[in-house]
């Protein structure tokens, strides 16, 4: 759900004037509703995930959501209890993947015709555009409207070391684009999309190429990115063959709560 959108809200608890040991993220799009939560070691067993739990709920119920979706890692036993006593379901997993740059990556060829360049300016509503039309066969793809993805991401195609987003072009349309972050001590693959017409064709691979390149040359060896375990695209194995590994995952969980 890469770039999806919606009415956002924190759910931070406060302890004496600070940070509390639970958080939560809500938020919905069109009839779905979705929340994250996390409760801190040692803090676990004090009730701290069903209080958010409640919140997420009674907030998508104000909200006219007719599904809530909830997350926990597969390896969490308690989340995954807490999850099936309120009445929700397993119904997706997704990975979070990762790569170690020990190496230069190797270039990848694109077809003949077929350029790749980096975003500038001018091209944020062309990248917009192709970055939903090649999301548009993923579960649960809600688009955020163009006005609000720009001010959430003006700015972020570059930075002080360079270019961070990514496209290939075929003469005047755009085939595949890639949303990069340069963190702390990583990069972090945000979004990888070719459209239809380009699949098949090596382009997600030449994007990750490009995109390993410029994370080695700022320093940044690790690089992380999440997939759906169910792409229809077979990215899950695209990302393996470019050798990255499976780090963890994360399993979803939906409750019909209209």
């Amino acid at each position: 759900m890469a770039d999806a959108g919606g009415s956002r809200q924190r759910l931070v608890a406060l302890r004496g004037g600070r940070p509390d040991r639970r958080r939560g993220l809500f938020n919905v799009w069109d009839s779905l509703g979705f929340f994250a939560g996390i409760v801190a070691q040692g803090w676990k067993g004090r009730g701290l995930g069903t209080e958010i739990a409640d919140r997420a709920e009674r907030l998508a119920r104000a909200r006219g959501a007719a599904r809530l979706h909830g997350v926990g890692l597969v390896e969490d036993a308690g989340a995954a209890a807490l999850f099936a006593g309120r009445g929700y379901a397993e119904v997706r997993r997704f990975y979070e993947m990762a790569i170690e740059l020990e190496e230069p990556p190797a270039d990848v060829p694109l077809p003949d015709g077929l350029t790749l360049d980096e975003v500038g300016d001018e091209d944020m509503r062309a990248f917009y555009d192709a970055l939903g039309d090649a999301f548009q066969d993923h579960w649960e793809w809600h688009a955020t409207p163009y006005d609000e993805w720009f001010t959430m991401r003006e700015g972020q195609h570059h930075d002080a070391d360079g270019p961070l987003w990514f496209f290939i072009r075929d003469g005047d349309e755009i085939a595949a684009v890639v949303r990069n972050e340069s963190r702390s001590e990583s990069g972090y693959v945000g979004a990888i999309g070719v459209r239809r017409a380009w699949r098949g064709k090596g382009l997600a691979k030449a994007l990750l190429a490009r995109t390993f390149a410029e994370f080695r040359r700022r320093g940044r060896t690790r690089v992380t990115l999440g997939v759906d375990a169910d792409s229809p695209t077979g990215a899950t194995h695209l990302y393996e063959l470019a050798g990255m590994y499976v780090e963890s995952c994360t399993v979803v969980y939906e409750k019909a709560i209209a």
